[in-house]
């Protein structure tokens, strides 16, 4: 059991990487966010978050990850993030603001 709770962190962070992989994917395919055939990629993702947090997949969900989304989409965060690898001797990692921009307007479309 404890090692179950152990990997659940480690399970999120992949899962929420794989995620992403995906949503970059289709960001630059350029997929309309609002057509049907962007519609799955919101539904699975609320689903897949529902499941991770143990949250209902509702609108109040939907919500909240679009409040975060927000948050995470500033250019203050990117340029952070930046900045933190540079200190650490790491190459920059990709900004994640174009996948979070087409993940809150295929959101905010799905409805």
């Amino acid at each position: 059991m404890a090692r179950a709770h152990a990997d659940a962190p480690d399970l999120r962070i992949r899962t929420l990487r794989q995620r992403r992989a995906v949503l970059r994917a289709v960001a630059e395919r350029g997929t309309d966010p609002g057509t049907p055939a962007a519609a799955t990629a919101p539904a699975a993702l609320t689903a897949r978050y529902a499941e991770v947090s143990g949250r209902p997949d509702d609108a109040a969900l939907r919500g909240w990850i679009l409040r975060r989304l927000e948050v995470a989409a500033d250019p203050r965060v990117e340029r952070y993030r930046s900045l933190l690898a540079r200190i650490n001797g790491r190459p920059a990692p990709p900004g994640p603001a174009p996948v979070f921009g087409w993940f809150t307007a295929a959101l905010r479309a799905a409805g």
